[in-house]
């Protein structure tokens, strides 16, 4: 190996290492990768929950396996494992001892886990160097702060894993209906009738169509408003390419309503409220309330230019769009617990 490429993975190990200690997941590295690296190469750290959570058909093929004996029949799904993760057919198993049995369950959990090169390769050998990130004169790594973490290298490893927002599925919501049937009824009636909902059948969907989305639906009536905006709020993430832009609106949504653009997995779901108009928590200052609520998307602003930005709305799911993103926005650090 090159000093070139061993520093390259030296960089790469302590990027790894470092987004772990600021919250940020590296996706194209597997989580129990790094339990196994921060245990010391502990087999023992893989546990069955973290298999079954992480790898859930991995741990189906290796319960099977387990409940085999060295002289049964290996079948036909577990077969098609070896052939495809281990390129070994299964007739290579036939007369094989318990002991080669259950050091082969083993061997196909680090080979999907781990890889099929051993630790003490150099490759992995330089990565771990920059991985550990040592530093006071080596009195101090992310192996040992990751085992002082409450919980240990696991519980570290996957909090970061599960509380980064990669997409809608990644925020905890749950939906609260105390509208009347009346104003349900007629909520479905209007979605039905406008091509644009008639795929979506709930104000679920519409929540979910938003959040999935990405961009600006109203550049200029976004911009109209922008200056009371959080300055955590970095509109350019919009229009990025890549995991900023597709998670924007589902990270200011979980902002807004949480304090914090990260999920918290020890604290209650977001609950989404969805009520009638009469509904005291939404007319209570009835007067004041409904002029801030059209001042932040529902008014339709006079502008001094020769083009008129509501031009902009070009439909009614636009519309809603603009509204939802420039108040979602516009409650960001309201709630700010970072």
């Amino acid at each position: 190996m090159s000093d070139t490429k061993k520093r390259d993975l030296q960089l790469l190990g302590a990027i790894v290492g470092l987004c772990l200690l600021y919250g940020y997941p590296v996706d194209p590295i597997n989580p129990l990768l790094l339990i196994y690296l921060l245990y010391d190469n502990n087999p023992a750290s893989l546990t069955k929950s973290l298999v079954s959570t992480w790898f859930p058909e991995l741990f189906k093929i290796l319960s099977i396996w387990i409940s085999l004996s060295a002289t049964d029949t290996i079948p036909q799904e577990v077969a098609i494992h070896l052939i495809n993760y281990h390129e070994t057919m299964p007739s290579a198993f036939t007369g094989r001892s318990e002991e080669m049995h259950k050091q082969f369950g083993w061997q196909m959990l680090r080979h999907v886990v781990v890889g099929p090169e051993p630790i003490q390769h150099p490759y992995f050998q330089a990565f771990l160097e920059g991985f550990m990130l040592p530093c006071l004169e080596g009195k101090m790594t992310l192996g040992r702060v990751a085992q002082a973490y409450k919980g240990g290298p696991a519980a570290l490893v996957s909090s970061v894993y599960t509380c980064n927002i990669s997409g809608y599925s990644s925020l905890r919501i749950t939906f609260t209906k105390t509208m009347k049937e009346e104003t349900r009824a007629k909520l479905s009636q209007a979605m039905l009738a406008n091509p644009l909902y008639q795929s979506m059948r709930t104000v679920e969907d519409i929540l979910r169509d938003f959040l999935e989305g990405r961009g600006i639906p109203c550049p200029q009536l976004l911009s109209a408003v922008s200056s009371r905006f959080n300055k955590g709020v970095n509109l350019e993430d919009t229009i990025s390419d890549g995991p900023s832009g597709d998670t924007f609106r589902c990270r200011m949504f979980c902002w807004a309503a949480t304090g914090v653009p990260f999920v918290l997995l020890d604290e209650p779901k977001i609950e989404v409220r969805l009520v009638d108009e009469t509904d005291e928590s939404y007319s209570r200052e009835s007067v004041g309330h409904r002029i801030s609520f059209l001042e932040q998307g529902l008014l339709e602003n006079r502008y001094e230019d020769e083009e008129d930005p509501e031009a902009e709305k070009k439909d009614s799911r636009v519309a809603m769009h603009h509204w939802l993103l420039s108040t979602i926005l516009d409650n960001v650090g309201t709630n700010n617990i970072l």
